[in-house]
């Protein structure tokens, strides 16, 4: 296992070794962690506002978690290529870091000395990827919750006709409200966090995935260029001012 962390010089910058975790195997549990942690209030749109039945029954107010999770566990499965983005994403946010290399070595460390100390009576390869998986769980369900807003899943089926890159649209989730702001305890999380409260006041389903934060970067992107043009028009009349005079 040390052998193997060793792949992941600060140089190199490649994706993380499936080896040392199935990420894809941990979704369904994310699934199953999301589904527990959300709490959706809408006004509630006709099922004829849907494609999807899994979307419509996701969507109610009245739908338990074991039911919630099947309809995800659906939706996701017509849509593989998403569930790859946000592993990617996570790896990628993951790799980045300056401290990884270390940080792994010091929980390979800690948890031997807790097993040794019978402080700990899982195995040690359970019981660093128990570790590791908690802030994969966290990051994955931080995401979803993004996607579920605004009806994204329906908004999904807008994006069946071609292939899709999803990478692109989760750009633009701003992933640093969710993650550590530094490079030290990465991997240090000790449970799941907060309850997500969703809520949309929208009587229709948008036809963009993210549509509240596309909004956001357009808005951001012409207030910039309302901000450029004015002190533009500023340094233009001083220089008129300066000519005059």
């Amino acid at each position: 296992m040390i052998k193997m962390m060793s792949s992941f010089d600060e140089k190199q910058r490649e994706p993380m070794n499936n080896e040392l975790y199935n990420f894809n195997e941990l979704f369904d549990e994310c699934l199953w962690d999301f589904c527990s942690r959300i709490q959706i209030f809408v006004s509630g749109l006709s099922e004829s506002s849907f494609n999807d039945t899994a979307i419509f029954q996701f969507y109610q107010r009245g739908t338990n978690i074991t039911k919630r999770i099947q309809c995800l566990k659906t939706i996701i499965q017509k849509h593989t290529e998403l569930q790859k983005s946000i592993i990617n994403l996570y790896q990628k946010n993951l790799i980045m870091k300056k401290n990884l290399s270390h940080q792994i070595y010091s929980l390979i460390y800690n948890v031997s000395k807790e097993i040794l100390s019978g402080r700990r009576f899982t195995g040690l390869v359970d019981s660093i990827q128990y570790q590791i998986g908690i802030p994969f769980k966290n990051f994955v369900c931080n995401i979803l919750k993004f996607i579920i807003d605004d009806y994204g899943l329906e908004s999904l089926s807008n994006m069946n006709s071609k292939p899709c890159d999803f990478s692109v649209t989760l750009s633009l989730i701003d992933i640093s409200i969710f993650t550590k702001s530094n490079d030290f305890d990465l991997l240090s999380s000790d449970g799941l966090q907060e309850t997500f409260q969703v809520n949309m006041p929208n009587v229709f389903v948008p036809e963009t995935l993210l549509f509240n934060l596309l909004q956001q970067r357009i808005k951001g992107h012409i207030d910039n260029i309302k901000t450029n043009l004015v002190e533009q028009e500023k340094e233009h009349k001083s220089m008129l001012i300066f000519l005059f005079f």
